[in-house]
């Protein structure tokens, strides 16, 4: 499902790119050409910013630890204990559990998962480490997800999630979100314009199917 607010967002974005050497030949008709060349050149200038920040996200994520999540007994039996081992050479440090979300991946007000779960705030965790990030009660974790802050080797702050769900636990790393504006507009446009043409070819074989299927 797209969502149609962003599309919207973007389409508007789009919009106001090719809006602006318009209003320019309006307004100045042949002396625009000047113009237009040098906003061309601060849009060629803008993608090149983009373009090296996202190498930078690129190359940063190789300094990103990766985790396994373990858990363990307690005496009290309605209780266990979440273990956090870095499986990685990179070391992690300020982690603890930030935030809760329920069935719906909504945020569970802290006041309502403070008294639930017990957390430790671990100021580094080193390669082939492991710690315990605290404990909790076992019915309250059922669909529950934990996320997990740290920051890595530059100071930049990243988060894991831990959902538990049905019985099984699943480790979710965080997604590197591509920094920029230009760029990011322009390619949910090109994905928009996939999906209208997939949607299109999709009901003319649906259309095709029925025909002969009438036909038979």
């Amino acid at each position: 499902m797209v969502r149609k607010t962003p599309i919207i967002i973007n389409l508007g974005k789009i919009l106001l790119l090719v809006l602006i050497p318009i209003l320019l030949v309006i307004k100045f008709r042949w002396d625009a050409i000047l113009l237009i060349i040098i906003y061309l050149q601060l849009l060629l200038i803008w993608a090149q910013t983009e373009i090296g920040l996202r190498q930078h996200v690129l190359f940063s994520t190789q300094f990103n630890p990766s985790f396994e999540v373990k858990l363990g007994n307690m005496v009290d039996e309605n209780k266990i204990v979440i273990y956090l081992h870095n499986t990685s050479d990179k070391p992690a440090y300020n982690i603890g559990i930030v935030r809760v979300l329920d069935e719906e991946n909504e945020p569970i007000p802290p006041n309502s998962w403070k008294n639930k779960i017990s957390t430790l705030f671990i100021s580094s965790l080193a390669p082939g480490e492991e710690v315990s990030l605290g404990s909790a009660d076992k019915s309250f974790l059922k669909n529950k997800t934990i996320e997990i802050s740290y920051t890595n080797l530059f100071g930049e702050w990243k988060e894991i999630w831990i959902k538990f769900l049905n019985g099984r636990l699943l480790v979710i790393p965080g997604r590197e979100q591509a920094p920029g504006i230009l760029l990011n507009t322009f390619e949910d446009l090109v994905l928009f314009l996939k999906f209208i043409k997939l949607q299109h070819y999709l009901k003319s074989l649906r259309k095709q199917n029925y025909i002969n299927n009438a036909g038979g």
